[in-house]
């Protein structure tokens, strides 16, 4: 395939592959599958006013005050100052589903999520982990006991990410390496303690 074209294609499973791209898809798929439809549409609005939209304009209002150069978050010291904010973010999540005395599966998948996200804070001290890779890895393991069917073509997806975040220059092999196996790990836990 010409470099051009392998570029272009490069660019646009990263960005659909963005985090909060992915994170957000997943939640509407998973809340109109697990719930009524009332009880998902609660859920999901929920899920991205707590969580998405506020991960959103932290991330755009750290961008205009030139904090942060990109949405991804490119450089690995500057991502300090986001993990804590989507941690918080989570906990905040996890008390409303547990005020709201939603499903175990439910709040497991936030507590697995926390796992994802303090294990890539704590590996980003010294490695620039590729969190579209770590979410998209995540999130197919999900998918397994979701919605089965699309668990494979997440799981071919998250390795074109991962190929797609190598290619733009933006990880080396090796955060691709610990962002696939921080997000199977992340997923399994998920899997245990359901």
């Amino acid at each position: 395939m010409p470099p051009k074209i392998l570029r272009t294609l490069s660019n646009i499973i990263s960005t659909v592959g963005h985090p909060v791209l992915l994170v957000s898809v997943f939640v509407v798929l998973v809340n109109f599958k697990e719930f009524g439809k009332e009880k998902a549409i609660e859920l999901t609005l929920t899920a991205l006013g707590v969580f998405v939209v506020p991960v959103v304009l932290y991330i755009l209002y750290k961008m205009k005050k030139g904090d942060y150069h990109n949405f991804d978050v490119s450089e690995r010291k500057k991502r300090n100052s986001l993990y804590p904010v989507i941690i918080v973010l989570q906990l905040l999540l996890l008390g409303y589903l547990y005020f709201q005395d939603y499903s175990w599966m439910v709040k497991s998948g936030v507590w697995a999520s926390m796992v994802l996200t303090i294990g890539g804070f704590i590996i980003n001290q010294k490695l620039k982990v590729s969190m579209h890779t770590t979410v998209s890895f995540f999130i197919a393991i999900l998918l397994v006991s979701v919605e089965n069917t699309y668990a494979f073509s997440m799981l071919f997806f998250a390795m074109a990410i991962a190929y797609s975040r190598v290619q733009l220059g933006r990880h080396t092999f090796p955060e691709i390496v610990v962002g696939t196996l921080l997000g199977l790990f992340s997923g399994f836990v998920f899997h245990f303690i359901i």
